[in-house]
């Protein structure tokens, strides 16, 4: 399996629990330090890949192409937010490029693996957000991109399910305890919003999020496409 964007957070935990599962993982993300900690921590494959740079995404199908011959699952988790506020605020080459990584890029990744995607028994999962359902300062443009990717999974389910049988489908998480999400948690009056908002009364962890992906990957959901599995801790959101 491969996951992008899997050497810190969701991605990392994700990549652990498909490792302890006894897959054969590829890790990638931007910086060759923290790929090449990650292989020696979970003995897994990795390589650096910027997911915005058609290069490194034609190294990345191809490397998985010659090293291994075909791919069971693609976890497309990459993103990037950087612009934290209200959206009018965000400059138009922030826009560009939030669209850039979080939506085309995952597009064009899904376009470069289906070839060698396990047909009828392979699968996609994208990792949108709960923002997505609901985009708000102060990540509102990057809600809207998380938005766009629940649309993408969508899209995507219809045709490769028809063309090849491969699954895709999404999970939205909620405010989870990463660097990423960092300025959402850290201010303790905006964690208190978080926590109030679940019924659980507390935010998730990045192994919470990881095995409803191993879930939507696996044979038990064999009957699942284009859907989005919201993780909140009971969070209300909807489109």
């Amino acid at each position: 399996m491969v996951v992008t964007g899997g050497t810190a957070g969701i991605g990392l935990a994700i990549a652990k629990r498909f490792v302890e599962e006894g897959a054969k993982v590829v890790v990638c993300s931007r910086k060759h330090a923290s790929v090449e900690k990650v292989k020696a921590e979970l003995g897994c494959d990795g390589l650096v890949c910027n997911v915005s740079s058609d290069d490194d995404r034609r190294k990345l199908a191809r490397h998985v192409k010659e090293q291994y011959g075909r791919l069971d699952v693609l976890v497309l988790n990459a993103a990037t937010s950087l612009s934290f506020g209200p959206s009018q605020d965000c400059e138009p080459s922030k826009w560009d490029k939030m669209m850039d990584t979080n939506v085309k890029a995952n597009w064009i990744l899904a376009n470069r693996f289906i070839s060698i995607i396990t047909p009828r028994t392979g699968a996609i999962v994208l990792v949108s957000s709960y923002a997505g359902y609901n985009p708000d300062s102060p990540i509102g443009v990057y809600g809207v991109t998380k938005t766009a990717m629940i649309g993408l999974t969508r899209m995507l389910a219809n045709e490769y399910g028809r063309s090849a049988g491969v699954r895709v489908n999404c999970v939205a998480p909620g405010v989870i305890k990463t660097g990423f999400s960092k300025p959402l948690w850290e201010s303790e009056e905006v964690r208190k919003i978080s926590e109030t908002a679940s019924p659980l009364g507390r935010i998730g962890t990045p192994e919470e999020v990881a095995g409803p992906v191993l879930f939507l990957a696996s044979s038990d959901a064999s009957y699942l496409t284009g859907e989005t599995l919201v993780i909140t801790g009971g969070t209300q959101c909807r489109l």
